[in-house]
């Protein structure tokens, strides 16, 4: 397994854990700016003002830990904030070190999500959210577009599948995406760059399958 040290933009403040379900507006743990790559574009056709691609795009995983038994919530900005009409979802597993499954690992997932639930400023539901009670321990969360499966969350890139963007703005069919960690977590360096923190400040793993 390759392991990718990135370093985070935005919040990177820890111990702002949840005693209950977290509100609009609370700061998060930490929160990673990033964004899926397109591998490859088949086909596309324009329905008004957006553009369906269908083609393949990578997923990203990453590791963090959940430091009490706690309320944790996931919450992705991106559909409209970036405008690139990436259509998110979020897979939640535990970190076994075993493939994913359903049987075994697998915790929840998400594609849409109703804007109550919302905490960073989300405008549209096709932003994904996740919120649960999680006991102390190691867990991954996969970002990926919506109609992905689990083999290709595991191969760490879909094979196909719908990509939405705005048309007449060239090819803005991105993953742009901000994920927002609440909760009493932190992320999970690599080993190898355990002596950096001192110097990037806080980092995060990201296992490339």
């Amino acid at each position: 397994m390759n392991i990718a040290t990135r370093c985070l933009f935005g919040g990177a403040l820890l111990g702002a854990g949840l005693a209950s379900n977290a509100n609009a507006g609370e700061i998060p743990a930490f929160t990673i700016n990033d964004a899926l790559e397109i591998t490859d574009l088949g086909s596309s056709s324009d329905y008004g003002d957006y553009t369906y691609s269908y083609g393949s795009m990578s997923i990203d995983t990453w590791n963090f830990t959940v430091l009490s038994d706690s309320w944790v919530a996931l919450d992705i900005l991106s559909y409209e904030f970036f405008e690139t009409g990436f259509d998110s979802s979020l897979w939640l597993f535990h970190n076994d070190g075993q493939e994913f499954s359903y049987g075994g690992n697998y915790i929840d997932w998400n594609d849409d999500y109703d804007l109550d639930d919302d905490y960073n400023g989300s405008v549209d539901e096709y932003d994904s959210f996740i919120e649960r009670f999680l006991k102390a321990g190691e867990y991954t969360v996969a970002v990926a577009y919506y109609s992905v499966n689990i083999d290709e969350v595991n191969d760490g890139n879909s094979q196909s599948g719908t990509i939405y963007g705005p048309s007449g703005d060239g090819d803005p069919l991105s993953g742009q995406y901000q994920l927002d960690f609440y909760g009493d977590i932190a992320l999970v360096p690599a080993p190898t760059t355990l002596a950096l923190l001192s110097l990037a400040g806080l980092t995060a793993t990201r296992p490339r399958r």
